[in-house]
Order: C-alpha cells, then structure tokens, then sequence
C-alpha cells in the first residue's frame, strides 16, 4: 500500500505544472489516500468484517496472491459474500 502511495507521489513530483498545481494534486492524494486507509482500517469488528474485506478488495489490498495462502473455507466465504 505505501509503494503504490509512493509512485503516485512521485508521479505528481515530476510532473511539469506549477508548484501550485502540485500542491493541489498532492492534497487530493492525501485525502484519497486518507480515505482509502479509513475505509479499510477504521473500526474493525466482526458485525462489519465482511464490509472491510470489500473495501480491501476494491482498493486492491486484499490481492488474489493474498487469497491464495488462505484456507478453502475461507475463500469461499470471501467468494460468498463479494458476489
């Protein structure tokens, strides 16, 4: 998550507009970024696990890789409850 954070800010780095326009650009990625970890992170508990697994997915947090070292029990509920 912080690599994928990290290229994008140095993408905005070297981009050629003002410092101005980076600036911008840089506080629209803190608040995306801020939003994706809030929505992934923020208050964990097991009446809204299902919701954060989404989130983690929808972010691309929660990889099919990650999937992979889990239990077939597991995947499978994940299956379940993201379609």
């Amino acid at each position: 998550m912080t690599k994928k954070f990290h290229i994008e800010l140095i993408d905005i780095e070297l981009q050629d507009v003002s410092e101005h326009e980076k600036y911008l650009k840089l506080y629209k990625h803190i608040e995306k970024s801020d939003k994706i970890v809030g929505d992934c992170f923020n208050d964990w508990r097991r009446s809204n696990i299902w919701l954060k697994i989404q989130f983690l997915r929808k972010y691309d947090l929660l990889t099919n890789a990650h999937l992979d070292q889990m239990s077939d029990g597991v995947r499978a509920l994940i299956e379940h409850y993201q379609s």
